[in-house]
């Protein structure tokens, strides 16, 4: 009896599992495997129709790339108020009020996308009204940007750009030769809008417009100019 007892329970181990239990891994692997859903499957890209074409965007994507170096030069009317650096003169300010001059700016810099640049440049100014003699000089860091390059047409070629730095800037009485006001050391900011209208080979121009502050210790300049902007990229224009 002892050992029919001892003996139960390894007849009880070596009996076989029931099937119910390795059904669900025979059944897991048996099952075919379903196919994803079809929103998420990616639809195919259309590859582009010409060689340097992105097919995001409706447009040519080396419209402008590379190395640049452009000249923006025109009329502006400016108006200069201020004194010379001397403590006896500040009490009596000289403002010009609006004159009519003209000038340029140059830069070199890059361009990292169609849509993007950087520069760094000079900028020159003249102008004259009555007694006074109006004069500037500048250097720039500046950002130009065509932020709806990807609509095409005439958007691509629409562009704005924001120019910082310092420089110097005088008025002068032309019948005493005398400094009437000192804009040494003068911070600036230049905010201007243009489009590149015409192109042709590596070079591209069209109208510009921008309005330009001075300001120093003991003087102030606000200009507006109006002229033609051109510059010259590292790409064949498209």
């Amino acid at each position: 009896m002892l050992g029919a007892f001892s003996a139960s329970p390894l007849a009880w181990a070596q009996e076989p599992a029931p099937a119910s239990a390795a059904a669900p891994a025979a059944a897991s692997s048996a099952a075919p495997s379903e196919a994803p859903p079809a929103d998420l499957v990616a639809a195919p890209v259309t590859p582009p129709k010409n060689e340097g074409e992105n097919p995001y965007f409706p447009v040519n994507t080396r419209r402008r790339y590379g190395f640049t170096l452009g000249l923006a030069a025109g009329a502006h009317v400016t108006r200069a108020e201020g004194s010379s650096l001397k403590f006896s003169e500040r009490a009596n300010p000289t403002s010009t009020g609006a004159a009519l001059g003209y000038g340029e700016s140059i830069w070199l810099g890059g361009v990292f996308t169609d849509w993007f640049s950087f520069h760094l440049g000079m900028s020159f100014g003249r102008a004259s009204t009555g007694d006074h003699a109006i004069s500037s000089t500048g250097f720039l860091f500046g950002v130009e940007t065509w932020p709806l390059f990807a609509r095409g047409g005439v958007f691509r070629d629409l562009g704005f750009g924001v120019d910082v730095g310092t420089g110097s800037a005088e008025v002068r009485s032309k019948s005493r030769d005398k400094l009437e006001a000192n804009g040494a050391s003068a911070s600036m900011m230049r905010a201007s809008v243009f489009w590149d209208a015409f192109s042709a080979w590596k070079l591209n121009f069209g109208p510009y417009v921008a309005y330009e502050r001075r300001d120093a210790e003991v003087f102030s300049q606000d200009l507006l100019w109006l002229g033609v902007r051109t510059a010259f990229y590292g790409v064949n224009l498209k």
